[in-house]
């Protein structure tokens, strides 16, 4: 795949490429140089979602495409096979 970079030196990533690698406005990624050129990496971001004091606590971007409400189930139904041992 062959990208231009602009006047400013930046470079734009395809959408295609962006969707299939979960990158978004503001993701940010590790640039290695080598001798054969360069490589761009995704940094790894936290989890979007964290236990804290046994509460499920969003931590990332919502992207519109979320059920909340089968999430919520989803946790509680969780929760219900912990405490009844199921």
């Amino acid at each position: 795949m062959h990208i231009k970079l602009d006047q400013a030196g930046r470079v734009v990533l395809p959408k295609k490429v962006r969707d299939r690698l979960g990158l978004h406005k503001n993701s940010k990624l590790e640039l290695e140089e080598s001798a054969e050129g360069i490589v761009l990496k995704p940094v790894l971001e936290e989890p979007m979602w964290v236990r804290e004091n046994g509460w499920l606590v969003f931590r990332g971007r919502p992207d519109g495409h979320v059920d909340w409400d089968r999430l919520v189930e989803q946790d509680r139904e969780e929760r219900m096979r912990k405490i009844g041992g199921w």
